[in-house]
């Protein structure tokens, strides 16, 4: 199992161009991990979702946000992950703090990239509903929770600047993804 490391970021470079993605969705992808890997951000679904889902809108893919209960054996938790052609994206799944469970990699486009495999997980799935902090994100205007984001300076946007370098306008990215809603998936 790969859990870290350059072969992580290779796997995931791999993966999308197999898959026929452009290098800059794989781009996009690895600065995010890495970014969640250096600021040790766990549990940063939502953030991350956000962040990764104007990245790739911006490169336009059609891609959905995506918020619901997650199965992974026996474990269920609420969890924000990113669907692009139906296919799963989901990095911040290797920084949940769950036992053995963050010893898997990322998903990406369906591949866990610490087997190598597809995914085990269980997207969607609905067991007791989300709890008040992921309805709070649910109900949250977009571009409100990029604003306050409270764990990265200049909120989510600066994030975003920091992956994907060609968003420099955010007054006309606050305004573009204004509307923007999470699909709560049961």
């Amino acid at each position: 199992m790969i859990r870290n490391g350059n072969d992580e970021y290779d796997l995931i470079r791999n993966i999308v161009c197999t898959q026929g993605y452009d290098e800059q969705v794989s781009s996009v992808l690895c600065s995010m991990l890495g970014y969640m890997r250096d600021s040790h951000w766990i549990g940063g679904c939502h953030a991350a979702c956000s962040v990764i889902y104007v990245a790739l809108s911006e490169l336009g893919y059609h891609v959905e946000l995506c918020l619901g209960e997650v199965k992974a054996g026996a474990l269920y938790f609420e969890h924000s992950w990113i669907m692009l052609d139906s296919k799963v994206i989901d990095i911040a799944v290797a920084m949940i703090p769950a036992g053995d469970f963050n010893a898997l990699g990322p998903v990406i486009l369906d591949t866990n990239i610490g087997t190598n495999q597809r995914h085990k997980l269980q997207y969607g799935v609905y067991r007791s509903g989300l709890d008040r902090e992921t309805e709070k994100v649910r109900n949250m205007p977009f571009v409100e929770y990029m604003d306050n984001y409270p764990k990265a300076q200049g909120g989510l946007w600066g994030v975003l600047q920091f992956v994907f370098p060609g968003a420099e306008d955010i007054k006309n990215l606050r305004e573009h993804y204004k509307d923007t809603m999470r699909h709560y998936v049961r």
